[in-house]
């Protein structure tokens, strides 16, 4: 079986497009996908509620009520977990009056748990040594904790504050009724938009080494483009949710949650691969931009 699995192999290396796949698919094994994205997803699960904790200590600041957060956040997430999602803010939302005084310290670290895997995977995809010590590491984490939720108030502010100043632009432009109709395609493309420049911030500046920012948006699109790929099929698939409850019966959401981010955090490691293993056609690319802007 194994002979006729190489023989196969080797007709098939022939061909440049398997050829390429077969060479890609090498390079995420050496980089340990599965497990890396495991690790991730459990921290992930750790770190959330303290999180949204956090979070919710500063929206009173941001004038944002339970409601609106709630909102903002499922529209990023599949309807099969968004009762988990509510669940989630609810208890946030109801414990960071008690906790927030008591234990910031603590809150920040549990927080950070999930960014110091996303580091320690990060550094292993992009074949780096990370010679930083354990307390440089979560001092990075820390501060990167600190801009994600700082980012994180900033945009639940935008996203629920900015309808009047969306209502101001409607009124200005002479086919209002037209405009009104596709603005949540331009909402949803500015989203996408948005967390491609994050991901490739976070391929930029989370693992060791220096790298141009540029050079990460392929692979950032790749990311994001498999996660909206999935996140739809994934939709779809909601009308066997009677296997899951029947296998998981209560927990059905928190099954369903961990293969939905498990999956999506595969794909975000995916994109960091890519830009890895096609570097130098990605850096050539840039060259021959810029040498046509000079020339």
């Amino acid at each position: 079986m194994r002979d006729l699995w190489r023989k196969t192999e080797e007709r098939l290396r022939r061909i440049p497009a398997f050829n390429e796949g077969f060479t890609f698919a090498a390079a995420m094994g050496r980089r340990s996908l599965p497990t890396n994205a495991a690790s991730i997803s459990f921290y992930f699960f750790v770190s959330v509620v303290p999180f949204f904790i956090l979070l919710c200590s500063q929206v009173p600041y941001t004038g944002v009520g339970r409601d609106g957060l709630i909102e903002v956040v499922t529209r990023f997430t599949p309807d099969s977990v968004d009762a988990l999602v509510t669940a989630v803010i609810n208890e946030a939302y109801s414990s960071h009056v008690a906790l927030f005084s008591v234990s910031l310290a603590a809150l920040m670290w549990s927080s950070s748990k999930v960014v110091t895997a996303v580091i320690r995977s990060l550094d292993q995809v992009y074949g780096e040594t990370d010679s930083r010590s354990f307390f440089a590491v979560a001092g990075n984490a820390l501060l990167y904790t600190a801009l994600l939720l700082i980012g994180s108030s900033g945009l639940l502010f935008l996203v629920t504050k900015g309808k009047s100043a969306e209502e101001l632009l409607f009124s200005f432009f002479p086919f209002e009724d037209a405009t009104r109709a596709v603005a949540p395609l331009g909402r949803r493309v500015a989203g996408v938009l948005l967390f491609v420049l994050f991901f490739a911030l976070v391929y930029k500046f989370f693992p060791a080494g220096k790298r141009a920012y540029a050079a990460q948006l392929p692979g950032s699109l790749i990311a994001e483009g498999g996660i909206l790929l999935f996140t739809a099929l994934y939709a779809a698939y909601q009308t066997r949710r009677s296997v899951y409850t029947s296998f998981y019966g209560s927990l059905a959401n928190l099954a369903l949650s961990m293969v939905w981010v498990y999956t999506c955090v595969n794909f975000f490691l995916l994109g960091a691969v890519f830009n890895v293993h096609y570097a130098d056609r990605i850096a050539a690319f840039f060259r021959r931009k810029t040498d046509r802007k000079k020339g």
